[in-house]
């Protein structure tokens, strides 16, 4: 479990996760540059929820596993939700990164970006929380060495 120190990060005050984790996917898919485009990127998705759902019930409890979706196609992604999905569904689907919604034994869920660079072995972690890594061995799914079940995959494509 993290502390919660002095200085705050995302995700210990907020729950945009997902948005951080959209912006991340889309940085992987060469799609976002840098800070400055990111910024960009990052206002019009949050404009869009204030739009369209509930901008102070987003920050302060996240999103439905349905609204990374509708992220991604504001951005005019194809973007597909794998449920449950296998180990080798994960590596098959995020060649050029994904999305995946993640959640620990003590309740604590999380969306994060990743990308498969070789197999089930090498999965790289673009994480807005601050994870280093994410692993499976005999079949369980670890970050930073705690255990995890993988809920959702999120895929996208222009």
């Amino acid at each position: 479990m993290k502390n919660h120190e002095f200085p705050f990060q995302q995700g210990d005050l907020d729950w945009l996760c997902s948005l951080y984790a959209t912006i991340n996917l889309m940085h992987l898919q060469k799609d976002i540059d840098g800070i400055e485009d990111a910024g960009i990127k990052f206002n019009e998705l949050l404009q869009y929820v204030a739009t369209n759902g509930d901008l102070f019930r987003t920050i302060t409890e996240g999103v439905y596993r349905a609204d990374v979706i509708e992220f991604l196609s504001h951005f005019d992604y194809k973007a597909k939700r794998f449920v449950k999905p296998t180990p080798e569904e994960i590596v098959e689907h995020s060649t050029d990164g994904a999305i995946i919604y993640l959640k620990r034994p003590d309740g604590f869920d999380h969306y994060t970006a990743i990308r498969t660079v070789g197999g089930l072995g090498k999965i790289e972690l673009f994480d807005s929380y601050g994870f280093k890594k994410i692993q499976c061995r005999d079949g369980a799914w670890f970050l930073d060495d705690g255990e995890i079940e993988i809920l959702n995959l999120y895929t996208a494509k222009k």
